[in-house]
């Protein structure tokens, strides 16, 4: 995997790259709703880690002399139990809840980190970006409360995902000063593998061919999302390509349609339009100073 320390301007690539990226997180979701019928949350959370060790460590032991270092592991710590927290929202949400729904609520990180760097960074929240934010927050409204008028529990948990997404953009930008984006990465895979090791101990069960193939597709597929999501950094920055994370919504929807032939009521189509309104606008309003890829 390659970082992105130093890199040259080219934006069309950079999208292309961005793009790709957002297809491979949009598999990873799919492979998890293909795989909850038949196998736990700890289970596809152990894989998904296992995998990504495995798949991180050639550039681990490549760069030894320096991977291997960390400058203040509690940014590590921190921003690998977030990403914990949040994978395990989204396997949880994938169960009961819509491909595309779920990709959305999960992309609702913008929304949040305005209100986080409020509150931890005594940041003020730019005026311009209210109408933004409450159209975004209606846009969930129509997501989460069917037309039986009920919250759906279930979409709360991806929702949940959105929320430690943002945080983790926080700590991410923190960590980016000290820290390798690889090492964060090897590290966070490393946390999760560890923590979710006795659990599995106890409770596994041996999947079936079908349910291993997907475990072990969730794994290189999100492991692919992170890794040219690196490479499109190299060519452009977050404010240009962050904007782009939504076409993982627009890949869901073409996913889900293909597979299960279930399209999205219109109100849920109201809701998902709006909410990328808005996010699109937050991010564009709140251009961030450090190149900070999402590594869920």
């Amino acid at each position: 995997m390659l970082h992105p320390e130093h890199h040259y301007h080219n934006l069309k690539k950079a999208i292309a790259l961005f793009l790709v990226a957002y297809f491979f997180i949009a598999l990873t979701y799919t492979f998890s709703t293909l795989a909850s019928s038949t196998t736990s949350t700890s289970e596809m959370v152990f894989f998904r880690n296992f995998i990504g060790v495995i798949l991180t460590l050639p550039w681990m032991i490549k760069n030894r002399s320096e991977s291997f270092k960390v400058s203040r592991p509690w940014i590590l710590i921190l921003r690998s139990v977030l990403g914990i927290v949040g994978i395990v929202c989204v396997f949880e949400a994938v169960k009961h809840v819509s491909l595309v729904d779920v990709t959305l609520l999960s992309n609702t990180a913008p929304l949040f980190v305005p209100f986080l760097s409020w509150f931890f960074l005594k940041k003020p929240i730019d005026h311009k970006g209210w109408p933004a934010l409450a159209l975004g927050f209606i846009g969930i409204a129509l997501i989460l409360v069917p037309s039986k008028g009920i919250i759906n529990v279930h979409a709360l948990y991806a929702l949940g995902n959105g929320l430690t997404t943002a945080a983790t953009f926080l700590v991410v930008r923190l960590a980016a000063k000290t820290e390798k984006m690889q090492t964060l990465l090897f590290y966070y895979y490393l946390i999760g593998l560890i923590l979710f090791l006795p659990i599995n101990f106890f409770y596994f069960s041996v999947p079936n061919v079908h349910a291993l193939i997907y475990l072990v597709l969730i794994g290189v597929c999100a492991y692919y999302g992170s890794a040219f999501s690196f490479y499109a950094l190299q060519y452009g920055n977050t404010a240009q390509l962050a904007p782009f994370s939504y076409s993982g919504v627009i890949y869901a929807g073409v996913i889900q349609w293909g597979l299960w032939g279930q399209f999205p009521r219109w109100i849920n189509l109201i809701g998902v339009a709006l909410t990328c309104i808005a996010g699109i606008y937050i991010l564009l309003l709140n251009k961030p100073s450090v190149n900070t890829p999402k590594m869920n």
